[in-house]
């Protein structure tokens, strides 16, 4: 009895201990295989942080190392348990018969699986196919990774020459454009504020000039208004100091008045005071020839012609020695003159 016991013991060693190894090699292959991935994923990542255009590549690899943490953390569960049964069966080591190591042996050996499409051990194996297809997956990933990574490098490199050219514009051209345009912007204040200065004075010599016109107008006016109304009282006194002669007195005018009807009495030597005669003077003014009849001394031959007053005149222009004739008596030299002529007719 106490043989067996140490020969379920050995073999509950062995079983354990080939256990127990064969779970830490494959975890340290595991271990090496995940640390080789964890260095091409950090050189991945370092290929993805050159540049934001490759974000959706970065994503589309941490989906892909999401599931594979699902199945690392899976694992994990799995080697816990693993362990846990292990721990399990070194705590049951001494039990004896169907309830005692025998038996958690048996459930332990059924837990494992006899090959890997039982029991832990095909868990094991779906989990190092899933691991395996999801390295492949990544590894299929990196050409595109860099691949992109490249085309970024060389848009990059476009992307600097340009900015080379534009700092250079920005030292050359461009500065010297920005420097002109503040050198424009402070001459442009500065002749504004002169403007504004000038408009000021020309306002100021406007108002100035319009005040000083304003004065001399409102002087010349007061002057011509002091002026006409003295003229206007001179005019006054010249029209009231003017002679009037009577009716048909020396001077009087005796033109006959054209007749509307009233049939008024011919001329006459009554239309004229006694002694004168009622006479014709002519005068031409331009173009214009004037007949002036005025009752004066029958020996005159020359009237003195009062011309019409220019608005604001002072004084009356005269004409002297205007030729004058009475018309009465050329009327009787005319009849003479005509009897003549007919007594010589009728004696030829």
């Amino acid at each position: 009895m106490k043989a067996l016991k140490v020969i379920k013991d050995k073999a509950i060693d062995d079983a354990a201990t080939g256990f127990t190894k064969k779970l830490s090699t494959a975890k340290a292959a595991y271990d090496i295989t995940n640390g080789k991935m964890e260095t091409s994923r950090d050189k991945v990542k370092g290929y993805l942080s050159a540049t934001a255009v490759l974000e959706e590549a970065q994503k589309s690899l941490e989906y892909k190392k999401t599931i594979e943490d699902k199945e690392n953390t899976n694992y994990a569960l799995i080697a816990a348990d693993m362990d846990k049964q292990q721990k399990a069966i070194i705590a049951a080591i001494g039990a004896v018969g169907p309830t005692g190591l025998t038996k958690k042996l048996t459930d332990a050996q059924g837990v494992l699986g006899a090959n890997d499409t039982l029991g832990l051990k095909k868990t094991n194996k779906d989990t190092d196919a899933t691991a395996k297809a999801a390295k492949k997956l990544y590894a299929a990933e990196i050409p595109k990774a860099k691949a992109t990574a490249s085309a970024m490098s060389a848009k990059l490199k476009d992307l600097e020459k340009l900015l080379t050219e534009a700092k250079a514009l920005d030292a050359g051209a461009v500065l010297k454009a920005q420097g002109d345009y503040d050198n424009w912007l402070k001459l442009q204040v500065k002749e504004q504020g002169e403007v504004a200065l000038k408009e000021a004075a020309k306002l100021k010599k406007i108002v100035e000039c319009e005040a000083l016109k304003y004065n001399e107008y409102a002087k010349a006016l007061a002057d011509a208004v002091s002026a006409r109304k003295e003229k206007i009282g001179k005019i006054v006194k010249l029209l009231d100091d003017r002679a009037k002669p009577a009716k048909g007195a020396a001077g009087w005018r005796c033109e006959k008045a054209l007749s509307n009807g009233t049939f008024r009495p011919a001329r006459n030597e009554k239309t004229c005071a006694e002694g004168l005669c009622c006479g014709a003077a002519k005068y031409q003014d331009g173009a214009l020839m004037m007949t002036i009849e005025t009752c004066q001394a029958k020996a005159t031959t020359t009237y003195e012609y009062v011309k019409a007053r220019t608005p604001l005149a002072t004084d009356w222009k005269k004409v002297p020695n205007v030729p004058f004739t009475c018309i009465s008596g050329a009327q009787k030299l005319v009849s003479a003159a005509s009897a003549l002529a007919a007594a010589v007719y009728m004696m030829a």
